[in-house]
Parts: C-alpha cells; structure tokens; sequence
C-alpha cells in the first residue's frame, strides 16, 4: 500500500523539472495517497473507518501552474503549434502544463506517422479523425515535429504520454531513441493514459502486465533520457461509486484493484498519474 509516510520522503524526489524546484507530475499529493489508504492491497477494501482530513491555513504557498494543464487532442482539429496566433494565445492563459498527445488518442497515436493506428481490438474507431488530419496536412500526418519546435521556442512544462496499447515495446523504444538523438529535453512521461479501465483488458489483461511493461520501458527512459520524470497509472474512478464503501465489491472492481496491488510496493517510477474528473464526483444515486 502506498503510505503518507512514503509520500512525504518522496515529496523532494518526485518533483518534476528545474523551475524553482516549483510544481508535482500529475498531482502527486498526500490527497491521492489518502485516497489509496482507502483501498485494500489484497483486492478488497479496508473495513468501514472515519477519516479526518485537517486544512492547515497557516501553511499556505503559492499553487504550481503545473496544475493548471491541458490535453493537446489538436491532432485532427483546425489549429495546430505552427499556427500564428498559437503562441499568442497559449502565453495569454499563463504558460499551463501540456499533455502530449493527449487523452484517450494517447493510446492509439503513432508518432511515426502521425496518425492514429486503426488496426487494434478496440471498438474505437479513428478513420474520421485520420481523414481530417490529412484533410488538414496536405495528405500527411502530424508527427510531434511541430509540438517539440514549440516546447522549445516558449520554454513548455509537459508531459508525453506514450501509446503502449497499439504500439509495441520495441515501437515506443525506437521513439524514445529518436527523442534522445534529436536532444529533446522532456520533463515528463507517462506510462500509458488510463489503460487501467476494463476496455483496455486486449492490450492489458492484468496490474501485472502493464507494471511488466512500465517497468522496461523505465528502464529505457532512464538510460536515454535520465533528467525525465516518469510517471505510472492508477485507477481514478472507483470512488464515484457507494461500493467503494463496501465490504462487498462487485467483480468488475478486481480489476482495479489488482492494478493497485502490482504497483504498491514499486519504487522505480517517480510519480503517479491520476485523473480525478471532479465535476462528476459521486455518482448521483449513491446515497450518503
């Protein structure tokens, strides 16, 4: 189980980049570790317990603009980083923190082609996306070309998310490679974007797969790119429902479950990244 007492040792190790030490990769906080202490290690909650969460005031410090993100799901949209008025408005909202290529296409982008692949198991279709990308590009795809030029030019915190369901290990090694040639400085990768939910079970099965692959994919990250945070995925979405408070859990949480479990006692990734959508919160029909 991750523990507070952990997550306040790791507090200075897990910080991403140089500017001013300021800022955590995907809101790594004693919140979301408070959260997990609610979950069981061995696949079943922890007994019905009170939690008393204290506000210090006194302690107040400036909040990280790390915080205040966006995806970049720009590959099939009008605008792309080359266009004129890109810059302008990006330093207008205050420099946010990017995800690269952002959201659920993460996990089918190719960054070789610069189209999504569209040869997988999933139901999900990207035909209309890639004919708008080409519509849009003159026949080709959007490589990451544009977005590194960018990042460069306005000195960008972000985060690349790699494809590790459609694109194989050796695929994402070979991109790591060409990265590191072409001496890009990336602050921060993630391992995958939310490949724990029960629809991405024909690219991983199981908690154990993915720490299989976070785990050698790491270990390239290290070596290529040693300055790079590396973050790993954790469930966000099973506090939305009145079994999170049970005793008795329905099946389909095992799955979740078990990715918790395969990470908690790991220590070679420097973050965690999860996604709390705080204006669903609870689902409607759970009662207090």
């Amino acid at each position: 189980m991750f523990e507070a007492q952990r997550e306040m040792e790791m507090k200075n190790k897990s910080k991403c980049g140089t500017r001013e030490g300021e800022g955590y990769f995907a809101m790594r906080s004693t919140i979301l570790v408070a959260g997990l202490l609610l979950l069981a290690s061995a696949g079943a909650p922890l007994p019905a317990q009170s939690v008393r969460l204290e506000v210090n005031l006194d302690d107040l410090r400036p909040v990280s603009q790390d915080l205040h993100g966006a995806n970049n799901e720009y590959l099939y949209r009008p605008v792309w980083f080359d266009h004129p008025a890109y810059s302008e408005k990006y330093l207008a909202a205050g420099r946010p923190f990017f995800r690269y290529p952002g959201g659920t296409g993460s996990n089918f982008y190719n960054p070789f082609t610069g189209f999504f692949d569209e040869d997988s198991p999933s139901t999900r279709d990207y035909t209309g996306h890639n004919r708008r990308i080409a519509e849009r590009n003159g026949g080709a795809g959007r490589v990451p070309d544009d977005f590194f030029q960018f990042v460069k030019d306005h000195d960008v915190r972000y985060s690349l998310v790699l494809n590790i369901c459609t694109q194989t290990f050796e695929q994402n090694e070979a991109w790591l490679e060409k990265i590191a040639k072409e001496g890009h400085s990336v602050p921060a990768i993630e391992i995958g974007n939310e490949v724990f939910y029960g629809s991405y079970k024909w690219a991983f099965a199981s908690g154990e797969e993915y720490l299989d692959r976070a785990k050698k994919l790491t270990a390239v990250i290290r070596e290529l790119l040693p300055d790079t945070k590396v973050g790993v995925v954790l469930p966000n979405q099973l506090y939305q429902y009145d079994a999170f408070f049970s005793e008795t859990v329905p099946s389909w949480f095992q799955h979740p479950y078990g990715w918790i479990a395969a990470l908690e006692d790991e220590t070679f990734f420097d973050a965690v990244v999860i996604h709390p959508y705080s204006p669903s919160g609870m689902a409607n029909d759970v009662e207090p």
